[in-house]
């Protein structure tokens, strides 16, 4: 049985700035972040196998960006950058949608409202009564 490689091809935003889209041949997927991350989800959202090796190539490239793997395998993964360790690749974890959100700010605003004898404003809670030191 034949291997088959899916190509996404990357082509730059227009406007010289902003998110690239990912293309399928001529067939466009999504404006994403991360292109090969993100087309992989996109293509499993749209029926493709996991098991079908997925590549990335930016547009006018001779070369690929990415050694083939599994669209299930790149549809797991992210990268994330943070001070301390610069880029990495991590497990991917879907942004909460915006009902889970606002759920979530309700809760934490409850959470962060000035309780009875609070000193602080609302965003540390100390209980109990609060004596200026003297002196």
């Amino acid at each position: 049985m034949p291997i088959t490689i899916i190509e996404l091809t990357v082509r730059p935003n227009p406007r010289g700035y902003g998110q690239p889209s990912v293309y399928l041949g001529g067939t466009f997927l999504c404006t994403v972040r991360q292109p090969f991350f993100d087309g992989a989800r996109e293509l499993l959202r749209r029926g493709y196998s996991p098991d079908t090796l997925l590549t990335m190539r930016h547009q006018g490239s001779a070369h690929r960006s990415f050694v083939p793997i599994p669209i299930g395998q790149a549809a797991k993964l992210t990268v994330v950058e943070n001070d301390t360790d610069g880029l990495r690749v991590t497990r991917y974890e879907p942004y909460p949608l915006k009902t889970e959100r606002k759920r979530e700010k309700l809760s934490v605003r409850r959470t962060n409202s000035e309780p009875e004898g609070a000193f602080g404003g609302g965003k540390e809670a100390v209980w109990g009564t609060f004596s200026p030191p003297e002196g």
